[in-house]
This record gives structure tokens, C-alpha cells and sequence, in this order.
């Protein structure tokens, strides 16, 4: 079974959304502010943003969300990426997520892994991007 695609209505939440991590701070089709402030020791010149959490935006008990957040923190600590723990927020609602410098293939997979809809994409000068896949 694969990832269904995203409802209008969810696309048009991750599209209002503001999205938090480390020193950055994006919306999406806005140039990421911050991105000058992120030290690390490789030269990724891509970021992406990620989360484990409401796997196909249906909401899961929060015990569920924590562990699967945690899973995916695990695997990025094993894999020896950099990161920093985030959040995507709208109105009052919140998600936790994290802002990895990670080669795009690579963050395609972890997204499809824990069953995300969508990632972030940010680059220094560069607009905030979202990409969507799944399949009916």
C-alpha cells in the first residue's frame, strides 16, 4: 500500500504553514531566513525538512507520533547526518520535525519510510520549496 496523495485542503496547510529549525525560519515560495547561521561540518548546499508525525496527515495518538519522531531521529543520529529539531506551525496547531542536511534522494526516502506526504526543500538564496508524491 502506498502513500496516498495529499488532499487539497493539506496542501494548502503545509503551504500557509511557517517552519522553524535551528536558526532558520521559511514559508514556502519565500526565501529561508537564518540559513547563513548554520554551522556544520559537511557542504550541503540543500536542507530538507522532515517529520514522522500524522503519517498521510491523518492525525495519530501522540504515544504513536513520539516513538515514530523518535525512530526517525535514531536513523538520522545512526546515519551521521546533521540536524536541527524543528516545528511546523499554523494557527495553534504544531508539528515537530527536523531540518536535515541530507542528499535529496536520501530525504525522499526517509519521508516515504515514515510515511510523509511531503518535504521541505531549502537552499541559501533559494525559495522554500515543497514536494509532494503518493499514489491513489
Amino acid at each position: 500500500m502506498g502513500i496516498k496523495p495529499a488532499s487539497s485542503e493539506i496542501r494548502k496547510v503545509y503551504a500557509k504553514s511557517l517552519y522553524r529549525a535551528g536558526p532558520v525560519l521559511t514559508r514556502i515560495n519565500r526565501i529561508p531566513q537564518g540559513m547563513e547561521n548554520i554551522e556544520h561540518g559537511k557542504s550541503f548546499l540543500e536542507w530538507g525538512m522532515v517529520s514522522a508525525y500524522n503519517p498521510g496527515g491523518k492525525r495519530h495518538p501522540e504515544g504513536w507520533n513520539h516513538r515514530m519522531f523518535a525512530h526517525l531521529q535514531q536513523e538520522l543520529e545512526k546515519a551521521g547526518f546533521v540536524y536541527y529539531y524543528g516545528i511546523g506551525s499554523l494557527y495553534n496547531q504544531e508539528e515537530p520535525l527536523f531540518m536535515v542536511a541530507v542528499p535529496r534522494g536520501r530525504l525522499y526516502k526517509l519521508a516515504r519510510k515514515y510515511r510523509q506526504n511531503a518535504v521541505v526543500l531549502l537552499q541559501k538564496g533559494r525559495r522554500s520549496r515543497l514536494v509532494f508524491w503518493g499514489r491513489e
